[in-house]
């Protein structure tokens, strides 16, 4: 009677007279709702929202007015609840997002953790856990928004807004680390890393999974972590489609360095190469490229000198002048092999090394030594008249 007069407020409150003496009732639900639209149609925002507050006190998953009843004999009443649920969290997120209200959004985090706690299964909670992670965030929790942005990452499925929970997982914990010290910091900090991880496996298309990946990897080499650093450097070399030229570069320098400091130098030398092959911004870092490929090849004959293998050693020392010319380590990688050819008395193999090293560096500290081992090798391969010139020299 009262809505068919047009007496909106007298509707609501009766129909919520009904509600409050027997909330249990079979009829309550639907009487309640109608306290809603009775509202609704007055205009009278305000009641609306608070009879929204009513229904969810009333016919929340833990009220008493689910004792004797089955979810699956009263949908109405669920799709209710998830409607007034999603209403009252929507218009506190917006009120807290326009005012910066932190009450509101307080409010807005406890109706989406009730419809969380309510329906965690239900397709539409993956949207609302990645809501309540935004608020954890705007709120400056860091910690309770990366566990948060995780849960709507991977705790659903997949879903259309999965990838981006992940990716903003990782956003909430490094904002976090500041808030961190000590043990507590280095602990967060090897979490962060396997989080990480997880976001560039699970989604692999994302178009941060390649800087992520490259992050990670340089903090594995950074806490010397090195196997696992190429683990994940590989991976970012390899990525189809490939990441930008300079995501790879940084990778190919993480192979290269991990691999030398774990004395795997032909390794270090291949991923030298290639990066040495991709354009470089500065003159100086193919310089400092070059230097490490001389390095490498260098320490492959150190290598094989110590493994007694003669041959080998005298080759990679003398591949470090083919391959980088005019690094300042050639020197004395021409100069070892010498040396190794004079102790194994290989004259005749030896009088050319030397020869070569001393046209190629006259003023070097080792020319006086050089040119000893010259006559003595020329001398013992029977080139007498060249010996004494070396002698008399």
């Amino acid at each position: 009677l009262y809505l068919d007069k047009e007496r909106y407020t007298d509707a609501a409150e009766t129909f919520a007279a009904f509600v409050a003496r027997e909330p249990t009732h079979e009829a309550s639900p639907v009487l309640q709702a109608r306290v809603i639209d009775a509202y609704t149609l007055g205009r009278f925002p305000s009641l609306v929202l608070k009879a929204k507050e009513d229904y969810v006190r009333y016919y929340g998953l833990d009220a008493e007015y689910w004792i004797a009843r089955e979810l699956a004999d009263h949908p109405e009443v669920v799709a209710a609840l998830k409607q007034n649920l999603s209403d009252l969290a929507g218009y506190d997120h917006a009120r807290a997002q326009q005012d910066s209200d932190t009450e509101a959004y307080e409010r807005a985090a406890g109706w989406y953790r009730r419809y969380l706690a309510y329906f965690p299964e239900d397709p539409d909670s993956a949207q609302r856990s990645f809501l309540l992670a935004e608020i954890l965030n705007e709120l400056g929790r860091y910690g309770e928004a990366t566990e948060q942005f995780i849960d709507a990452a991977y705790a659903y499925g997949p879903h259309e807004r999965a990838a981006e929970a992940g990716y903003a997982a990782l956003l909430a914990a490094r904002a976090h680390e500041a808030q961190l010290e000590d043990e507590l910091l280095m602990a967060w900090r090897a979490r962060t890393v396997e989080e990480s991880l997880r976001f560039a496996d699970s989604f692999p298309q994302h178009i941060q999974a390649g800087p992520v990946r490259i992050k990670v990897a340089e903090e594995l080499f950074a806490s010397g972590q090195l196997a696992r650093a190429i683990d994940v450097a590989g991976l970012v070399v390899t990525m189809q489609p490939p990441v930008a030229m300079e995501l790879e570069r940084t990778a190919w320098r993480v192979l290269g360095h991990a691999q030398f400091d774990l004395a795997r130098y032909a390794e270090a030398e291949q991923a030298y190469l290639r990066l040495r092959q991709l354009p470089a911004e500065q003159p100086e870092e193919l310089a400092e490229i070059d230097s490490r490929i001389a390095a490498s090849i260098y320490r492959q004959g150190e290598q094989a000198r110590d493994a007694g293998e003669l041959d080998v050693a005298v080759a990679q020392f003398l591949r470090v002048r083919d391959a980088v010319p005019g690094d300042e380590i050639v020197p004395t990688a021409v100069y070892d092999a010498a040396a190794m050819l004079m102790s194994a008395q290989q004259w005749d193999r030896a009088v050319p090394v030397l020869e070569s090293f001393r046209s190629s560096y006259p003023k070097h500290e080792f020319a006086d030594d050089v040119t000893q081992n010259l006559a003595v090798a020329l001398q013992s391969s029977g080139r007498g008249i060249e010996a004494a010139a070396e002698f008399e020299r």
